[in-house]
């Protein structure tokens, strides 16, 4: 099991480890939260690539700039 402190090789093989087994028709993951339980359906990785402007963004430099 991972934690917040694991570093590089350690942390990457718990993430293959989850993503082997999330990959999997016969399992499921399911997160705790308060009081209730929730299905994860996606998992998502970061990569370190750069930022991109959203849609999000444009929308907001047009309001900015009076567009």
């Amino acid at each position: 099991m991972s934690s917040k402190g694991d570093q590089g090789a350690a942390a990457e093989k718990e993430w293959a480890g989850l993503h082997c087994l999330f990959a999997r028709d016969d399992i499921v993951l399911i997160f705790h939260l308060s009081n209730h339980y929730t299905l994860v359906y996606v998992l998502r990785e970061q990569t370190n690539r750069a930022p991109t402007k959203t849609d999000a963004d444009t929308a907001r430099d047009e309001e900015g700039n009076g567009n």
